[in-house]
């Protein structure tokens, strides 16, 4: 945010709510049950002070961590996230 620019932070309705509803329930899955997910969410839902957004935040960083894994053709690796600070080495080994 700067003087000239104002940051939007609704949430968008833009796109296919099909996938938004698909992507929803992916994200409380990885929320629920893994470990990497549910602090992201935890410490976005307490930068935000919203349960929707946060969740938004979860899919969106779940999408990166999808797209990321099948371009370099990885495996999801928490203990490298974790390890990193910024959570940006996500991916460890490769299939072939």
């Amino acid at each position: 945010q700067s003087e000239k620019f104002r940051i939007n932070m609704s949430i968008s309705k833009q796109g296919s709510p099909w996938l938004r509803n698909i992507l929803f329930q992916m994200a409380v899955g990885v929320v629920t049950w893994n470990s990497y997910f549910r602090e992201y969410f935890l410490r976005k839902k307490k930068e935000f002070k919203s349960y929707k957004k946060a969740m938004v935040a979860v899919m969106n960083k779940l999408i990166r961590v999808i797209y990321g894994l099948c371009k370099k053709g990885s495996y999801f690796n928490p203990v490298l996230s974790f390890n990193s600070k910024n959570f940006i080495s996500i991916c460890e080994g490769s299939h072939a």
